[in-house]
């Protein structure tokens, strides 16, 4: 199932600041009049993950569902899911309440890597409700990671002390409990493969992307039991 998350989406929430500065307000985050999807792309993907068969629902996805914060409960990038939060809540409810089972996301965009759980609030907090879903975030194999992005996007290196939260992925997964891995120095690209009894995701990464040949290597290995929103590592 493949998306389509700028045609049709209201603009990014705070000025699309990286980080909003203050924080974007929870009222503008989780208002339900905004969208990424548009009302009839929207209609769609619930149709089609309702009525679908596949062992596996693979969601093409250009924008991360999983929550990205730093601090904890303050969103990163208000240009992902974070920044549309009501409707977040309105797919992954839809994928609860119907029982629909084996949903991944496969996404890029934010050209680092990411694996973990995804729930209808985007975070796997105490008293949150179960994930409905797994996520898969492949690096880039040419464009800049999340620190050298931001850095572009504001003229200005981002801050030390936030620095070293996005780069340490103890400290990362301490703000995000949802995420079972992250990489946001690698560069590279996923590779899927579904059977009827699991789901194995492998992030493969270059030892550089500034040269024009590379050997690459392995990062990390996941699987996906069927019937279990989980992300082991492998």
């Amino acid at each position: 199932i493949m998306l389509d998350q700028r045609r049709y989406r209201d603009d990014q929430p705070c000025g699309d600041a990286v980080p909003p500065l203050p924080p974007c307000p929870p009222g503008v985050l989780n208002d339900p009049s905004r969208t990424m999807l548009g009302a009839d792309q929207k209609a769609w993907l619930k149709g089609r993950l309702q009525a679908s068969d596949a062992d596996w629902k693979l969601i093409g996805n250009q924008v991360m569902a999983m929550a990205l914060d730093v601090p904890l409960g303050n969103p990163l990038v208000m240009d992902q899911w974070d920044g549309y939060a009501a409707e977040r809540r309105e797919v992954l409810q839809h994928i609860a309440a119907r029982g629909i089972r084996d949903v991944s996301f496969l996404t890029g965009d934010i050209h680092t890597f990411f694996a973990g759980q995804v729930t209808p609030s985007g975070r796997q907090l105490l008293g949150s409700p179960p994930a409905v879903a797994t996520e898969f975030v492949a690096g880039s194999m040419t464009s800049l990671g999340v620190p050298e992005t931001i850095n572009s996007i504001t003229g200005v290196p981002l801050p030390p002390d936030l620095l070293a939260i996005v780069a340490d992925a103890a400290a990362l997964k301490l703000n995000n409990p949802h995420m079972a891995y992250s990489n946001v120095s690698r560069r590279g690209y996923g590779v899927v493969e579904a059977d009827r009894d699991g789901l194995e995701v492998t992030f493969r990464s270059p030892q550089t992307t500034q040269q024009p040949q590379s050997s690459v290597s392995t990062l990390k290995r996941f699987r996906v039991e069927r019937g279990t929103p989980t992300v082991h590592v492998l």
